[in-house]
Order: structure tokens, then C-alpha cells, then sequence
């Protein structure tokens, strides 16, 4: 983006004064700059940046002036802009072209001593032979004042003055369209100033930025009772636009405010309906429809809450990829830092020096943190610079991570560090020294103050983990009734031992990150853990050249379930008499449920008798039925055998009536019976629910 100013009396400009920069990939810029009595102020932009300039655009007169309007170019093809112009010039010969263009209109010529007034006919090409050779020249044709048709060679005419106002502005804006769409990507803004005297002005409007991005440096502390390590964090910062920002305050904002992109630079245009006009005086009657009205829905969501990890204290150093392990490997002198020769101040030192320099304000504002640089800033256009945003100490301790998911075997080396810094830090990532070489490289997260949090950098081949698991399922541990159901209790256990070996000469703390299993909980661990929302996580202790041991006890419980309903007086005797000797259940149960056996037992014989019943009732039913066939095959004048077979099938169905009564008699009682049975073990497995939940 870039300036130009056009004033009778003085030539004001703007600049950038303040640039604050936004993660959503927009930067608010504040331009200032004084002017002097009424003038226009031009602003030269990108097409594509138009929508969020004319969006946002907002200029100021700061001192009793105002601004009377804004006018920009508009978003069209240049040959459509030119389509109405009585102008056209064509690529060569543009005199004669431009002359062409006046057929008709009234003109001034200069001829040299002579001036004359006239319209303007055409252009005539004419011949002639000089020095033995043919030589073409136009002249242009004239009508007089006094009618009289005269032919001037454009050679000689000096110069031409249009008499027509019209024809004048359409020349003047021809040219200047010409001009403009020389630059095809650029788009001015013209801010119309009124006011009288010197008076500042100020504008503010946001453009699309790439995103400002962080990096860290830390450097840990030679001493390894020394808790705080310096951290260095600086800001990437580019200046794509087409100006020098020459010393600018600049502020950084940490947040996502909204944004979009609104279409609003490029004309719209509606189709409109194309009405025929009438052909008969007759109207029709017409049709409107309603419109149609829909609902959006939209759901909202809530973000879960972030949880905070308690700092534990201890202290330990990389080995084979971390620096100051016994043992590990050479590092290839290009990973050392240029150290400055003895006897020089340290890296520590000299980084003290650097934090006394940088100077930035932080501010809290809700959703958003801004980091704002005290001392003026300058990057020249089309390039980028780091600015330095925090130069402190803050709280950090070196541990190690063993966590089975980043590496089987080994663990990470890690920096607990607190952000003691007084601002929140913005996630980036983050090289780590000791001892001026390369310790490693890790991803700062994003971190509100006073919060702690691990970051791991490089792996501690010293240290060695082996992690083996076994499962087992116990015996019943418990018994509960509920619904007529038995629920016997049992565990299913999981046993996890890691054994660790430090072949280090030093001594390290290690946190064991061990994963949780859904639905396990820890029992008969030594250790407690402080748990993460993935892990139980262990602290121990190594001593050098040790090796320990930790034991995660874990166990799940489950159950099997019977129907007491469906369960004989003697198995459900036998279950109580274990359920006692175990001290399974409770006092009371087992009286209940020695009455539900006795209740049941008497019960079952009732359905037995009753089966009984119904199956005899059944076999009755079906010899009737014999019987009755039987007889209807008997013919209407029976012989004497046939009566009495006739009479000896009445005489059976005749006792089978009877007995069929007594069973009718019989199975009522037994339904009577049974469901009084029922109900009193009903009763009783609510009692023994009830005593089994405590009630």
C-alpha cells in the first residue's frame, strides 16, 4: 500500500504510524499526517485489498475540519468505462487519431500566423513527389466560419483548441483513465479534506496480514540448584505492503476476534425483468405470490475446560541427546553456539544485557492479550523482521518423562517451567541451550500466567524402561440382590511393573505417565499419583547408577447375576451358607433368603401338582373328543352290539365330566395357592433388596 497526495498549496502525506497485527490474518493500521487548508489526500491500494479497506476505512480530522467525502475507483473494465467517451486513440498515430475523433466539433488552429476557426470535416491523405520520391502526408479538412472548405497540412498546425466544453472533459478523462489502467492492480481512494489552516489528519483501516507467529530461545542454568532458566521470545513480523514502515509503534494481539471478507468493492449489478410493452388496452389480473420464510438453527457448543498441571520439584539432565549425560554421544561442532573467548561474559550473562533492552507493555483485554513494543520499530516494505517480546527469567526445572506412547524404552528430557513471566505467552516453538550448545528443540504451548507445563526436548538414552503387564480375575468379593436377581462381585485386575535403570552418573527425578483404563481404578499402589486427564502420573526418584522398580496396581469390577426365582430351596441354601461363610452378606439376608428357599420349594410343588393337573385335563379333552367321534359313527338303527357300545362310551364320558369337574376344582386351588406363594417371596426379595442397598 502506498501514498500520493494532490494539493494547490502543499503536498501533505500519511503514513503509517501504528500497525497492530492479529492472529485471524488481518493487521489495523493507523495512518497520520497534516494538511494545510482544503485538499484531497489519494491512497493507492491493491484491487484485492479494497473490500477490507472500503469495510474499515475510517478517517478523522483532528483539528475543527472535516472530511466532506471519500470517492475510489470503481471496479470496472476499462473498456467498458470508455464505452460512452467520444474519445478513442489508437496505439499509433494518435494525432491523427485524436483529430479523427472531432469530426463535427468546433476548433481553434494555430497555423503559425495565422489562426483558424472552424469545424472539423475529416482527414484527407495527399501526395506528393520530393527529391524524385513519393511522400504521403494528411491533412486535415475545415469548414470556416464563412462556409469555405480549406485543407491544412498537419504539419503545419501548431496546435488545436476544442471549442466544445463536453468533448474537452471527455479528452481529459480518457487520458486519465488511460493513466490509471496502466496499473492494473492499483486502486486509489480519495479523501475529500475541507478546513482552513494546518490541521491533522488521521486515518485507520485493516488489510489482510499474514498471521504474526512466535519463536523462544531458553537457556537453562549451569547450576542445577538454580530453578530459573532465561527465556527469549521474539515475534515474526513481515511488512508485505508497498510502504516503509520507518519507526511505527507496533502491538501484537493474541486472540481470535471475528473477521471476514465482505464482497463490497465490486459494483453489483440486478438483473432486471424485461416487460414487453402492451399490445392490447386489456389488463389481466395478476398473480403475487407470498415469499417464503425458513429458520436457521444453529447449535452452540461449549469448550471443555483446561486443566492445570501442579509443578513437582526435582531436577535432571539429558544423557545421548541431551547435554551433560555421562556417556552420550560427540556433538558436531556446527550445533555449537559461536561462544565469545574466554574470559568473556557467559551466554547468561550477556543475555541479561539483551533483557534490560527489550521493553514491551502487555495488556489483558477479555478474549484478546496484546503485546505492544515501547521502542519504535522500522522494516522496510516486502521484508520481515523478528521484534523481541519477553527477556526474562522464569520459574523451570529439568526433569525426565517416561511415557510408553513417545518412546517404549527411554524417556524425554523435559523443562517444567512456570510462566513467571507476567504475560501470557503465545504458543511457538522454542530452542532450548545449556552450556552454550544445543540442547534441543520443543513446541511452547500456549501459556496463561502462573501456568506450568512440560516441555520435552530431546530423549534420555541413559535411562532405560521396561514395562511389563498381567491381568487376573478374582473370586466373588461381594454379593448384592436387586429385582429378584443374585449380583455376585468380582475384580478383574491388572498388574503393571516398570523397571527403570539409570546408567547416568547423576541423579534424576522421572514422572511415569501411565495410561488410564477406562472403567480400572488404582488400588494397593505405593505410589499416588497426580493425575492428568490421559495418565496417573508417578514421581519417583533415581539415584545414580540405580535401578527401581514401581508396581500400578489396577482393577475393574464386575459381576455375574442369577434369577433367585428360577433357583431350588437346597442350591439357594448352599449359596447362603458360602455367601456366610465369606461374610458376603449382610445380617437379615440370610434369614430372607432361607425363608425365599422354603416359600420356593413349596411354590415349585404347587406348579408341579398344577402341571399335573392340566396335563390330565389336557389327555381328558382329548379322549372326549375320541368318545364323541366314536359315537357319531354310529348308525341312526344301531344293532345290538352297537347300543352297547353306545352305552358303555356315554357311561365314560359321563365319569369323565365328573372328574373333569374335580380338576377344574383342583387347578383353581392350585393358581390360588401358587400366586399367594408368589407373592409372599415377592415380599421378601423387597425386603432383602432393601437390606442388601441398606435401607
Amino acid at each position: 500500500m502506498t501514498e500520493t497526495i494532490s494539493n494547490l498549496s502543499s503536498n501533505p502525506i500519511l503514513r503509517v504510524r501504528e500497525v497492530t497485527l492479529f492472529k485471524h490474518g488481518v493487521s489495523f493500521f493507523t495512518l497520520k499526517g497534516n494538511v494545510d487548508g482544503s485538499t484531497t489526500i489519494s491512497l493507492e491500494f491493491k484491487k484485492n485489498e479494497m473490500n477490507d479497506v472500503l469495510k474499515s476505512l475510517l478517517v478523522l480530522d483532528m483539528s475543527g475540519g472535516y472530511v466532506s467525502s471519500i470517492a475510489y475507483d470503481a471496479d470496472q473494465d476499462i473498456g467498458k468505462i470508455l464505452e460512452n467517451v467520444a474519445v478513442d486513440l489508437a496505439s499509433k498515430g494518435s494525432f491523427a487519431s485524436l483529430v479523427d475523433n472531432f469530426k463535427g466539433a468546433s476548433t481553434q488552429l494555430d497555423v503559425g500566423n495565422e489562426v483558424i476557426t472552424g469545424r472539423v470535416m475529416g482527414i484527407q491523405d495527399y501526395t506528393s513527389i520530393i527529391n524524385q520520391r513519393e511522400i504521403t502526408r494528411p491533412s486535415l479538412i475545415i469548414m470556416d466560419s464563412d462556409g469555405s472548405i480549406l485543407q491544412v497540412n498537419f504539419s503545419d498546425i501548431k496546435s488545436i483548441k476544442l471549442g466544445d466544453p463536453k468533448l474537452q472533459k471527455d479528452l481529459e478523462f480518457y487520458l486519465d483513465t488511460i493513466i490509471a489502467g496502466k496499473k492494473t492492480d492499483a486502486k486509489r481512494i480519495y479523501i475529500h479534506c475541507e478546513g482552513d489552516g494546518e490541521r491533522e489528519i488521521v486515518a485507520n483501516y485493516i488489510l489482510e496480514s499474514p498471521v504474526w507467529k512466535t519463536s523462544y530461545r531458553m537457556l537453562i542454568p549451569e547450576d542445577p540448584k538454580d530453578d530459573m532458566c532465561f527465556l527469549s521470545g521474539w515475534c515474526l513480523v513481515e511488512n508485505t505492503t508497498e510502504q516503509d514502515w520507518d519507526d511505527i509503534d507496533i502491538a501484537m494481539v493474541a486472540g481470535m476476534p471475528v473477521s471476514f471478507v465482505c464482497p463490497i468493492y465490486p459494483p453489483t449489478y440486478i438483473t432486471r425483468p424485461v416487460v414487453q410493452p402492451p399490445r392490447t388496452a386489456q389488463i389481466g389480473p395478476a398473480s403475487i405470490e407470498d415469499t417464503l420464510e425458513s429458520e436457521k438453527m444453529f447449535e452452540e457448543a461449549e469448550a471443555a475446560p483446561m486443566m492445570k498441571r501442579e509443578m513437582a520439584a526435582g531436577s535432571g539432565m539429558g544423557y545421548g541427546g541431551a547435554p551433560g549425560g555421562g556417556g552420550g554421544p560427540m556433538r558436531p561442532a556446527a550445533m555449537r553456539m559461536a561462544a565469545a573467548p574466554a574470559p568473556a561474559p557467559s551466554i547468561q550473562a550477556a543475555a541479561k544485557q539483551v533483557a534490560a533492552q527489550t521493553q514491551v507493555s502487555t495488556k489483558d483485554m477479555g478474549e484478546l492479550f496484546e503485546y505492544r513494543i515501547s521502542k519504535p520499530v522500522t522494516i522496510k516494505r516486502k521484508q520481515s523482521a523478528l521484534v523481541p517480546i519477553v527477556s526474562k527469567d522464569i520459574s523451570g526445572k529439568r526433569m525426565l518423562l517416561y511415557d510408553e506412547d513417545q518412546h517404549p524404552k527411554n524417556p524425554m528430557s523435559c523443562l517444567e517451567i512456570t510462566n513467571t513471566s507476567g504475560m501470557t505467552l503465545e504458543q511457538g516453538p522454542i530452542t532450548i541451550f545449556y552450556q552454550e550448545n544445543l540442547a534441543g528443540e520443543a513446541m511452547l504451548p500456549f501459556l496463561n500466567q502462573e501456568e506450568t507445563r512440560l516441555l520435552s526436548y530431546a530423549l534420555e538414552q541413559g535411562v532405560v524402561v521396561d514395562k511389563e503387564t498381567n491381568s487376573s480375575s478374582t473370586s466373588v468379593h461381594g454379593v448384592k440382590f436387586g429385582g429378584g436377581y443374585c449380583y455376585e462381585y468380582y475384580y478383574r485386575t491388572m498388574s503393571t511393573t516398570y523397571k527403570i535403570r539409570n546408567k547416568t552418573d547423576r541423579d534424576h527425578e522421572l514422572y511415569v505417565d501411565h495410561t488410564k483404563t477406562s472403567g480400572y481404578a488404582l488400588f494397593d499402589t505405593k505410589l499416588a499419583p497426580k493425575d492428568t486427564p490421559n495418565h496417573h502420573r508417578f514421581t519417583i526418584s533415581l539415584g545414580a547408577k540405580k535401578n527401581v522398580k514401581i508396581v500400578v496396581n489396577e482393577r475393574n469390577e464386575t459381576y455375574n447375576s442369577y434369577s433367585i426365582w428360577n433357583q431350588s430351596k437346597q442350591t439357594l441354601l448352599e449359596n447362603v451358607h458360602r455367601y456366610l461363610d465369606n461374610k458376603w452378606i449382610k445380617a437379615g439376608e440370610d434369614e430372607l433368603l432361607a425363608q425365599v428357599g422354603e416359600i420356593l420349594e413349596n411354590l415349585n410343588n404347587v406348579k408341579q401338582d398344577l402341571s399335573k393337573r392340566q396335563t390330565e385335563l389336557n389327555e381328558i379333552y382329548q379322549e372326549q373328543d375320541r368318545l364323541r367321534k366314536n359315537l357319531v359313527s354310529i348308525s341312526a338303527n344301531p344293532s345290538k352290539s352297537e347300543l352297547e357300545l353306545r352305552e358303555k362310551y356315554v357311561m365314560k364320558l359321563d365319569a369323565q365330566e365328573t372328574r373333569l369337574e374335580e380338576i377344574q376344582d383342583e387347578i383353581k386351588s392350585f393358581q390360588q395357592q401358587s400366586d399367594e406363594l408368589s407373592s409372599q417371596v415377592s415380599k421378601l426379595l423387597v425386603d432383602l433388596e432393601n437390606v442388601s442397598k441398606g435401607a
